[in-house]
């Protein structure tokens, strides 16, 4: 007699499940394994907000190579710019099994981002194009963008794929019905995991792991197509091994990293300024105040100033020590002043009231950010002058302070702390190497002196479009005299030409200036 068996439904469902879930475990694809992932700066983002977003999306799962790091080995190889053999050269250098490139272009209604995962030989495996509405990843964009840098990673790694450099889309048409089959059966393992670990009511589901199965990650972005958040991002993702010539059409020929903020290849700024000047001299204790000279004070009067620098090799792209050398200069003219004396009370003399400096310049760049400082060490030749016009001084008559015409060399050092991504502070110093003092050091004014000198000076750079900057500025120049008693005036103002009379002199300038400038 055969006795037939009803088993309970229950038991013949939890074995079922039981079955899928080996038959997953058995079929299902091995962790994906650590690599070391280089990122690389993305072209056309100054800020470095999308490097970063990049970063993020690596550094959780893979050991990761910074741009600073990268770029300083390219450096030291005497690698420029950077195309795909010269990336697998660095990355086989450092020992990098992948690369992460991006670049940022502007189009007509947003802009558009390609990033590009790399073998450690430089071939392109997987290229992303994203859409962006802001030159920044929103959450979605980030999320899809990075699923297919990990995707593309893994398959650089050998975790996904084939080892034999086919596109995805030939594995795509490769694939059998018993693939399909396997992708529903881990589908089932986990939609029966999700049921049975689902948190309570009230508490929000951890999500400990970033290496999720790539079907799973395929649904979340399927999920977002249908789910769009308004933000105007889409992403598309396609495998290419050879689309280099795209990326080499859109930079002119040429693969160049994005330009660092802190170093500028172009930099001219103009605006207003304005000057104040005192000459003072210091006499021997016992002579008549009414023989003491009168010395010179001028309040703030208006002027101009114009300013720049140029970095020749960083214009043409370099980021090597040769593109950190330029010249720089700097002009500042009183619009008008005039000069009076006691001796002709209504005339009014015109005076000259002006200063320049070109010379050299040499960047050091402290650390690898944009907020990093920056050190500009440099000299170079400079004139400061104050003349009066004198042509017009009646007989008799006399304007009891010299001329000064400096001519000088001026080493200096002037060291720029960025405060935050759109500010910076600056502080500048200079000593003053004097060839020559002009008119105060005639035999019939006051004679040969030792003459010593510096400039001091700081502002506040804010800047107010991608490459337009405002700045404030003060300066402090001071110009001390200590004379050697062998002038007309230095001795001979008692009419005693055997006893020194004046000592010496203090010179003085104080300036400021609100300038715009265009950096390049």
């Amino acid at each position: 007699m055969t006795r037939t068996i009803h088993l309970p439904r229950t038991l013949v469902r939890l074995a079922a499940l039981a079955g899928a879930l080996l038959l997953g475990i058995a079929v299902a694809p091995p962790p994906a394994a650590a690599g070391k992932v280089a990122v690389l700066s993305v072209q056309g983002d100054p800020e470095g907000e999308l490097e970063d977003g990049l970063v993020s999306i690596v550094e959780d799962r893979h050991e990761l190579v910074t741009s600073g790091e990268f770029e300083r080995t390219a450096r030291r190889a005497g690698l420029d710019d950077l195309d795909a053999k010269g990336i697998g050269k660095i990355a086989k250098k450092l020992h990098a099994d992948a690369v992460v490139e991006g670049v940022l272009s502007r189009e007509d209604e947003g802009f558009t981002l390609i990033v590009r995962i790399r073998a450690q030989n430089g071939k392109t495996v997987k290229k992303i194009t994203v859409d962006l509405a802001k030159a920044r990843l929103s959450s979605k964009a980030k999320r899809r963008l990075g699923t297919g840098i990990l995707d593309g990673i893994d398959k650089v790694l050998g975790v996904v794929g084939d080892d034999d450099g086919r596109d995805d889309d030939d594995d795509d048409d490769a694939d059998d019905d018993g693939g399909r089959k396997r992708k529903k059966v881990r589908k089932a393992a986990r939609d029966l995991a999700a049921d049975e670990d689902r948190p309570r009511k009230g508490k929000k589901a951890s999500r400990s792991k970033r290496h999720d199965d790539d079907e799973d990650s395929d649904a979340d972005a399927d999920a977002d197509d249908d789910d769009d958040d308004g933000d105007g991002d889409r992403v598309a993702v396609a495998d290419d091994d050879d689309d280099d010539d795209e990326l080499e059409a859109r930079d002119d020929g040429e693969r160049r990293r994005p330009r660092d903020p802190r170093r500028p290849a172009i930099k001219i700024a103009v605006g207003p300024s304005a000057k104040a000047r005192s000459l003072a001299f210091s006499v021997r204790p016992d002579l008549d105040p009414d023989l003491a000279p009168n010395g010179d004070t001028t309040t703030m009067v208006p002027g101009a100033r114009v300013s720049g620098e140029v970095y020749p090799m960083a214009l043409k792209g370099g980021r090597d020590a040769a593109a950190n050398l330029g010249v720089g200069f700097e002009f500042d003219q009183t619009l008008t002043l005039s000069t009076q004396t006691s001796d002709a009370p209504d005339q009014k003399f015109p005076t000259a009231q002006r200063s320049w400096s070109v010379g050299v310049r040499y960047r050091i760049l402290l650390g690898d950010k944009p907020t990093s400082p920056t050190v500009t060490v440099g000299a170079g030749y400079g004139r400061r002058a104050f003349i009066v016009d004198r042509s017009a001084l009646p007989d008799g008559a006399r304007i009891d302070f010299p001329d000064v015409d400096y001519r000088f060399v001026d080493p200096g050092l002037t060291v720029r702390l960025p405060l935050g991504k759109s500010m910076a502070l600056e502080v500048e110093g200079k000593g003053l190497l004097f060839k020559q003092a002009g008119a105060i050091q005639k035999d019939t004014e006051y004679g040969g002196a030792k003459i010593t000198g510096f400039e001091a000076g700081g502002g506040v750079e804010v800047k107010v479009t991608k490459s337009a900057v405002v700045q404030l500025s003060g300066s402090w120049t001071q110009v001390g005299f200590d004379f050697i008693g062998n002038g007309m005036l230095s001795n001979g103002r008692d009419g005693d030409l055997t006893t020194q009379d004046v000592g010496g002199a203090m010179d003085r300038y104080i300036g400021a200036a609100a300038t715009l400038g265009v950096a390049y």
